[in-house]
């Protein structure tokens, strides 16, 4: 049986300071055909899920410079790689750290 939708996962570096309710209303407004889901972040890398369709059109569209402030702050997302597994993500990119580090967290 092969799975309609795989998952990919997106490893961000953010350089200029973003916090997470910004990304996530980042992530929101993505409209290339599937979803991003923010899975970690630490403020300065993220893992974000997509689905293996949309994972091109992802990349493209985490690699921005945002502007705000009428152009005085910005902060730059940069894609350092794409993986199949959060644990591949995690031993490659954020050097082990546990795997407890994906459990969700109530959203206020």
């Amino acid at each position: 049986m092969v799975r309609d939708k795989r998952r990919r996962y997106v490893i961000v570096e953010v350089e200029g300071g973003l916090s997470q309710r910004e990304l996530v209303d980042y992530l929101k407004s993505f409209k290339g055909g599937g979803e991003l889901w923010l899975i970690y972040y630490d403020g300065k890398k993220a893992i974000i899920r997509t689905d293996h369709r949309s994972k091109e059109k992802a990349v493209e569209y985490l690699n921005i410079e945002l502007r705000w402030a009428g152009g005085q702050g910005k902060t730059t997302l940069r894609t350092i790689g794409v993986t199949g597994t959060i644990k591949k993500a995690r031993m490659k990119y954020f050097g082990g750290i546990p795997a407890s580090f994906c459990k969700r967290s109530p959203q206020n």
